[in-house]
């Protein structure tokens, strides 16, 4: 195109865009929409939790400040710990997920965050705790979130 047919292309555009907005409830549904995104997820269910479960239920030693959490969904199982800094309240997790490929997205309030997976295994460290998830890849491309948890 030519500078004058960019102009011109630009100008239209406006001009539409203010003759004929997208209505509000149009952008509310969109953006309602893009969170079922991942709707055809498997939801890995939550077997243990040392918060809750008695010591026999436990497959590790009980380690007296954190928290191990396991998460089964077919053949991926996600294995948790979450220790809490009582001082600055920094948050460390450590997790292994077998029989998962590729990444973890983690699914915090307002945001998401990436963790690569390293021989199965990933590490983040959050500055406060709150709800998340995770989301995982099996290798044939499917997709397995877990269940909201508050660490």
């Amino acid at each position: 195109m030519t500078t004058s047919e960019d102009a011109f292309e630009s100008r239209l555009r406006d001009v539409t865009s203010e003759a004929d907005a997208v209505p509000e409830h149009v952008i509310a549904d969109a953006k309602s929409l893009f969170a079922l995104r991942s709707l055809d997820s498997e939801l890995a269910e939550l077997v243990a939790d040392s918060w809750v479960d008695e010591p026999a239920v436990l497959t590790r030693a009980l380690v007296a400040d954190v928290r191990m959490l396991s998460f089964v969904c077919g053949d991926i199982t996600i294995e948790l710990d979450v220790d809490t800094d009582p001082v600055t309240g920094r948050v460390r997790i450590h997790g292994v997920a077998v029989g998962a490929a590729g990444e973890v997205v983690v699914v915090l309030t307002g945001h998401r965050l990436t963790v690569v997976l390293e021989d199965g295994h990933f590490d983040l460290e959050l500055p406060t705790g709150g709800p998340l998830r995770l989301e995982l890849t099996r290798p044939d491309g499917g997709r397995v979130t877990t269940a909201w948890i508050t660490v």
